[in-house]
């Protein structure tokens, strides 16, 4: 019976320590939040008829969006949905679930791919690995966050003069969240 108590004793003392001492996953707290951010790209574009090298750089605004699915842990699971302009307005064409690492207030994706379209049917697909920096109140109520991330663009189309060439270069994804009101579309 004293070992019995004993281990229940150890059992509760652990369970408390590790409460205590695992990080709290924050990564629900991006759940149903927008970010609006400034995707910034560099590099080549490559004629594919002529082989021809060509210096570009470009930006673009990007919505996300973060929708919660699961978690465990220090991990969430998210579904992400990137809103860019396109010809026939601001559509959602690119979207995936992908898991997080959090830590108290900061999240990354580890090599995260995404496709960005943009006008005239251009493309970009890249990887990359964010940071996302959530801020809270002294209660742990998310008040904002912080998007930041480099990284490569490893193929895509840019047409131009009826040319589609091909695009390689780095580029940058900054920014921060944005109330629902000020999306420049509705949301379905």
């Amino acid at each position: 019976m004293k070992i019995t108590k004993m281990i229940c004793r150890m059992v509760v003392a652990v369970s408390v320590l590790c409460t205590f001492s695992v990080p709290r996953a924050s990564a629900q707290m991006l759940s149903n939040k927008w970010f609006l951010l400034k995707f910034a790209g560099k590099g080549y574009l490559v004629n594919p008829t002529t082989g021809n090298l060509s210096k570009t750089s470009f930006s673009t605004p990007v919505y996300w969006q973060f929708l919660y699915l699961s978690n465990v842990a220090t991990s969430a699971v998210y579904s992400n949905k990137l809103w860019t302009e396109r010809d026939a307005g601001w559509t959602n064409a690119f979207s995936f679930s992908k898991s997080t690492t959090s830590t108290n207030n900061g999240t990354f994706y580890s090599d995260c791919y995404i496709a960005l379209f943009g006008m005239n049917g251009d493309i970009a697909t890249c990887y990359h690995t964010p940071f996302i920096n959530i801020k809270t109140d002294k209660s742990g109520v998310f008040k904002s966050a912080t998007y930041q991330g480099t990284g490569e663009i490893f193929s895509g189309n840019v047409i131009e003069g009826g040319v589609t060439n091909h695009i390689y270069g780095s580029f940058s994804l900054t920014g921060s969240t944005v109330a629902t009101n000020k999306l420049p579309f509705t949301v379905p």
